[in-house]
């Protein structure tokens, strides 16, 4: 008697109204404190398969497990086989976007109920592209903020709203620039050059200046009407027209939005000044160039030609 009492435990211990591949598992959900998990946990990368969701359980050694959409079991004690009902049978099923709700109140012991959707969080409202009174749009070089209302209508990008500082190559040449930007000396490199930016961590491309001379006598020396065929043909620079910077002939170029070139003659070779910055800054550090253009100083040579129209005293 007692070995058929144990079979009959034992069979009605197995059933858990759950299909075939899950199992009835306690979970640490309050709002589903019962759930029919498949057999196998999720995956090795974390996620659980189609028409399952994963949830806590409380094990040490299994802590999540994969639970069937809307097959959740009554959260009662296990019933045996000969007092289940046939509503039940094998388990309760619910259409796609349906999850099935058990109760003692209701007619069949479970009902389909819709899912209730989450409550997505609106999204905030864009900020408005118009600055307060008495402040402005200015550009910056920050990629989070590229755009900031600044306040008593300053205009001028960082490193120029500040004053302005000399330097100077003595017996050679001087000029001017921001105060703010950093100046890195390479005139006594075989090709001499001075090189000057106002940011030293910006990402990508910098805004920069360039200061070069170039001698027949250097290794990288190129003709400069050469040098500008290059500059037109392999950059697709334009033509800017003629002039004097600094009391030398000079000609200019453009990369539009990209690059300002001058090149001024000199008896023994060639200057280069050159200004690079990335689209959206390019207008907004042009003066920097400009006031370099007009500060400049060269100390000239006996052989230095003389800009169109101009004589030598």
């Amino acid at each position: 008697m007692w070995i058929f009492a144990a079979l009959w435990a034992s069979r009605a211990a197995a059933f858990d109204g759950c299909p075939d591949g899950a199992e009835r598992v306690q979970t640490n959900w309050p709002e589903r404190p019962w759930v029919c998990a498949l057999q196998g946990g999720p995956r090795d990368s974390g996620e659980c398969p189609a028409g399952t969701r994963e949830v806590s359980v409380p094990s040490s050694t299994r802590p999540s497990r994969c639970a069937l959409d809307g097959a959740d079991p009554a959260p009662t004690r296990k019933i045996s086989p000969s007092a289940r009902p046939a509503s039940q049978e094998p388990a309760a099923r619910c259409p796609k976007g349906t999850v099935a709700e058990f109760g003692t109140h209701l007619k069949k012991g479970w009902r389909c109920a819709a899912l209730k959707k989450p409550v997505e969080p609106e999204a905030p409202k864009p900020k408005s592209a118009a600055c307060p009174p008495g402040t402005k749009r200015v550009r910056t070089e920050d990629p989070f903020e590229p755009v900031r209302c600044a306040a008593g209508g300053e205009s001028k990008p960082a490193g120029l709203s500040g004053s302005w500082s000399r330097y100077e190559v003595p017996g050679e040449l001087l000029f001017e620039y921001p105060e703010a930007w950093h100046v890195t000396d390479g005139w006594k490199d075989e090709t001499p050059s001075l090189f000057l930016q106002p940011d030293l961590a910006r990402d990508g491309k910098p805004v920069s200046m360039t200061i070069t001379r170039y001698k027949p006598s250097n290794d990288a020396y190129v003709d400069m009407d050469a040098a500008i065929r290059q500059e037109v043909e392999w950059h697709g620079a334009k033509e800017g027209g003629k002039g004097s910077v600094a009391g030398l002939p000079a000609r200019f170029l453009e990369v539009p939005k990209q690059t300002k070139l001058a090149y001024l003659r000199s008896g023994d070779g060639y200057l280069v000044l050159a200004y690079s910055a990335p689209e959206d800054l390019f207008q907004a550090y042009a003066p920097a160039y400009g006031k370099l253009l007009k500060s400049l100083r060269v100390v000239h040579g006996e052989s230095d030609p003389l800009p169109e129209g101009e004589d030598r005293p």
